[in-house]
């Protein structure tokens, strides 16, 4: 009969309190296969066990059938009036698969924080999605009921806050009164449900307050703590931060501070509020919060926060804007009351860095330079690249950053004689192959090599030269003949004397193949060792002579 009249007065506060309702988020109950680690629920034949330590209530549902228990050190059971519980197996109203173990394993459950707002969810519908509710709101509030279902295990983390207040708490489908609850804090089945519970104090409120939170300074601490690390950095350049809220966002403000806290203002600013999105068509675009908020020793603040629903495009902003413009506030409101509105800035993209910015300028410069040279390769002749340097577009420009030069011999001086005056370097050897055609390695083609030699040997006495005569192979022909002078003068005997006498010059053989003509004449340059130079001029021509 108490049973009766306890569930009947439970149903009576629900439909009462309904509207103002937070949930507690749970964990999955027994007969949910995610609360067991093998994935699937137990059989008739199998036992249950529960981790060493269970730091939550379980609440079994109306009937179990299993093999048995292995109950944790530390954990508790909660039973209904109704609950059945076979053991043993007997009537086997879930079947047993084969090769299933005879044992499974219940998961250890969560822990909720109260002051989360992660950890609950509201009962009104309209609360349930909307994004302008701040932080300090979505955890109960001084006068709304607490709901504890028995779905799955319960436990929560107070952590250890100096007043619970509440308007109700509804404990597995059981009314708790204030004086109960704070007899269960200190027992060990309330330690179990409530942790980090010895301090705290329970506080029901059954009237109205003013806010959700008398005193919501006192309570921004705490939620503040487990909000901060999960805010979002806002899409917009000033953003703002509403009274209860932890985190910036983007959006408006209007915020009205006030003598006392009428529900008559309050009324008349929603119905405002409502009628000018109707009248803009922003329905689908914006969500809207009214409350009071009780900031001691500031005072009370009537206050509206309007944002924009998807992501921040400034609607929230043009709108209050415009409601502020064609508003009178003062004809409004019941007393005195100071205006206050808070609008953020443009919007803007925080993940688009400094870095990025140049990344893509540097990209659009390397695809610019492509497309010119395309463009000055196919239209080298246009008007349009006059005005742009040529190292720009021209690749011929750039083969000195991009290949390795490779140098192949040094400079040679020509050696002509008379006034010229040439170094001689050790070890140089100049080959020409006429057979083949090839030029020996460090061997160099010099048009101008002989032109100078004749000019020289008809104006000045020579020290040194070797003539090769040809033979003359038809009357039509010219001889050909190949040169190969070594002029030194008076000032660089001093230096040859000093030179080793290791060079020389190689046998060439030029064929001069002439047309219409079987003759072939043939010159040969014998070897002309250069010895060390320590007499006078005669005996470096009778060696020259030889």
């Amino acid at each position: 009969m108490m049973g009766n009249i306890l569930k009947l007065l439970t149903l009576l506060m629900c439909l009462t309190y309904c509207a103002g309702n937070k949930r507690l988020l749970g964990n999955p109950g027994f007969d949910s296969a995610d609360a067991w680690e093998s994935g699937y629920l137990p059989c008739a034949l199998e036992d249950v066990v529960f981790p060493e330590n269970y730091h939550a209530v379980l609440p079994l549902p109306a009937k179990v059938d299993i093999s048995g228990f292995v109950l944790p050190r530390e954990g508790a059971i909660l039973l209904s009036d109704e609950s059945t519980i076979t053991l043993g197996g007997e009537m086997q109203e879930r079947e047993c698969e084969n090769g299933r173990s005879r044992r499974a394993y219940l998961k250890v459950p969560a822990t909720r924080k109260w002051y989360d707002p992660s950890s609950w969810v509201s009962t009104a519908a309209s609360q349930a999605q909307n994004t302008a509710i701040p932080h300090l709101e979505r955890v109960p509030c001084d006068n709304e009921t607490v709901v504890l279902q028995r779905n799955g295990p319960l436990s929560v983390d107070l952590e250890n806050t100096e007043y619970l207040r509440m308007g109700h708490l509804n404990l597995a489908g059981s009314l708790i009164s204030s004086s109960y609850l704070n007899y269960l804090l200190h027992t060990d089945i309330g330690q179990l449900l409530f942790k980090n519970s010895l301090d705290t104090l329970v506080q029901y409120y059954h009237q109205d307050t003013c806010g959700c939170q008398m005193e919501a300074e006192m309570f921004m601490e705490p939620v503040c703590k487990n909000v901060m690390e999960t805010c979002e950095r806002p899409h917009c350049l000033v953003p703002v931060i509403p009274l209860e809220s932890c985190c910036p966002i983007c959006g408006s403000v209007l915020r009205f501070k006030m003598e006392y806290c009428s529900e008559e203002n309050l009324n008349k600013l929603r119905k405002v509020i409502v009628a000018s999105i109707k009248e803009q068509e922003l329905t689908k675009y914006l969500d809207y919060h009214i409350n009071y908020v009780n900031m001691p020793p500031h005072g009370n603040f009537l206050q509206a926060i309007v944002v924009d629903r998807d992501s921040y495009s400034e609607k929230s902003v043009r709108f209050m804007n415009r409601l502020n413009s064609t508003t009178d506030w003062s004809k409004l409101f019941v007393g005195h009351h100071q205006l206050e509105m808070i609008i953020s800035g443009r919007p803007y993209n925080p993940s688009i860095t400094f870095a990025s910015i140049l990344l893509i300028i540097l990209c659009l410069a390397f695809v610019s330079v492509v497309a010119l040279v395309i463009f000055a390769h196919y239209v080298p002749e246009h008007r349009y690249l006059r005005y742009v340097p040529q190292w720009v577009y021209d690749p011929r420009r750039w083969r000195t950053f991009l290949l390795r030069p490779t140098f192949m011999f040094a400079r040679f001086d020509n050696l002509t004689g008379g006034d010229v005056e040439a170094d001689i370097t050790d070890g140089i050897t100049i080959g020409y192959d006429a057979e083949s055609g090839q030029v020996r390695e460090r061997a160099f083609d010099n048009p101008m090599f002989g032109e100078k030699l004749r000019e020289h040997t008809t104006n000045s006495p020579p020290t040194a030269v070797a003539n090769t005569q040809a033979t003359t192979a038809t009357t039509s022909s010219a001889a050909t003949a190949v040169v190969v002078a070594a002029s030194m003068s008076n000032v660089k005997q001093a230096k040859l004397g000093k030179k080793s006498s290791g060079n020389k010059l190689e046998n060439v053989t030029l064929v001069d193949a002439m047309e219409d003509s079987d003759v072939e004449e043939e010159q040969e340059l014998t070897e002309i060792p250069l010895e060390d130079v320590s007499g006078n001029d005669s005996e470096a021509e009778e060696e020259t002579k030889e």
